[in-house]
């Protein structure tokens, strides 16, 4: 890691190298500096991952269940609470699929919890794995929900649901036969449900087998460190 004065110094000076590349790390950004023979030739800035943080997944700890609103508070590590639905907390596979395939039902009625319900499944304090929908903004903590995806190339991953499924839009009936057909066959653990995406429309198994075996590895490491370290992280 290079200080910025560092970095002016070695502009002001000059270098032997032909290329060189400093790098700022601060806690609101990461400054990049390219430099081709002691010359500026490139220069990044990276901002806070706050700003990012839309796909992020936190193992979060409950801090306030709101019946009124049917939704409850999330700590997961940021500078404000995280915000989610009760309905968002024990999704539905249908509303999964919908989710991932973008065919939400506006007119599916939502369960509403009663009093006390949600205290007995999520008890202050006990944690829950969430994943970002929408960055916060104003005074406002991120929106999270336990509806966890993961997409890959030609398929979206969603631990926790033994849920098989393929885009709708994808229309024609014979590839979505063959397409079932090679999703039945993927070794596919059963808490990992699988989505094929449109792009996955024409593609060949040895394809769906290699993006399937990268987004289970890709969670395997997710939930190995979930394990490891004690929320919120």
């Amino acid at each position: 890691m290079f200080s910025l004065s560092a970095i002016k110094e070695k502009l002001m000076m000059g270098s032997r190298k032909k290329k060189e590349i400093l790098i700022n790390i601060e806690p609101l950004e990461t400054r990049v500096v390219v430099l081709n023979e002691g010359r500026l030739d490139n220069f990044h800035i990276e901002r806070s991952e706050e700003n990012r943080l839309v796909g992020s997944i936190f193992k979060g700890k409950i801090q306030n269940l709101e019946d009124g609103l049917q939704a409850a508070f999330v700590d997961i590590g940021m500078q404000k609470n995280a915000f989610i639905h009760y309905w968002d907390m024990i999704p539905e596979d249908a509303a999964r699929l919908e989710e991932q395939e973008g065919t939400q039902n506006s007119s599916r009625r939502r369960r509403k919890f009663s009093p006390g319900e949600m205290a007995k499944k999520f008890p202050i304090g006990s944690e829950i794995v969430v994943q970002v929908t929408k960055d916060a903004i104003g005074t406002k903590g991120p929106r999270v929900t336990a509806n966890l995806s993961v997409p890959g190339r030609y398929l979206v991953m969603m631990p926790g649901t033994g849920l098989k499924g393929i885009s709708k839009k994808i229309g024609d009936a014979d590839e979505r036969a063959r397409l079932k057909k090679i999703l039945a066959r993927l070794p596919i653990p059963e808490t990992i449900g699988i989505i094929v995406r449109t792009a996955g429309s024409g593609t060949r198994k040895t394809s769906f087998a290699r993006d399937a075996r990268t987004l289970i590895e890709i969670w395997k490491e997710i939930d190995s460190g979930m394990r490891e370290k004690p929320a919120p992280c």
